[in-house]
């Protein structure tokens, strides 16, 4: 699966998430910096933002047509978290991410949490996505407004995201 493809699938999943308000690609959301990703907004009034990126398959040239999907088994189950609880963890939404996306598709081999590697890598939350194809899409965190709190500039990167929404 292809970065522009997924970031499709993203904004699906994100929508369907309980307490997940709005969702809009970063092009909709004007985000300039970063060409593919979403922003989301929480009934709380909190936002994130999320970089798309990827490996592709070997082979692949991303100006060909893309080629069939490969499918295969699903990743196990995850349990979404409840995204309308005060104070609110940005892992929580971290994981409930992941959670859908092990869910969205048979194309998904794994998808790992960022947050949950040890040690925690540089960017501190966001997702690693394995197709059955050899492709993986990584899903950085890039910006977390709490609520009422001003816009990122859509010209920067932000990649240390406070641990609560």
């Amino acid at each position: 699966m292809r970065p522009t493809r997924f970031e499709t699938l993203l904004v699906d999943v994100a929508k369907g998430l309980p307490g997940v308000q709005r969702v809009a690609t970063l092009a909709q959301a004007e985000h300039t910096a970063h060409p593919i990703g979403i922003a989301m907004e929480l009934a709380s009034g909190a936002q994130l933002w999320w970089q798309i990126t990827a490996v592709s398959t070997p082979g692949d040239v991303y100006s060909a047509e893309e080629g069939p999907a490969v499918t295969g088994a699903a990743p196990e189950p995850r349990a979404v978290p409840d995204l309308t609880v005060q104070p609110l963890r940005t892992a929580a939404v971290e994981e409930a991410l992941a959670a859908g996306v092990a869910a969205a598709s048979d194309e998904i081999a794994s998808v790992d949490t960022f947050s949950s590697r040890s040690p925690v890598p540089a960017i501190g939350y966001g997702l690693a996505v394995r197709f059955h194809s050899g492709a993986t899409v990584f899903v950085n965190g890039l910006a977390h407004v709490r609520a009422g709190g001003p816009r990122p500039s859509s010209s920067s990167s932000f990649l240390n995201l406070p641990a609560e929404a």
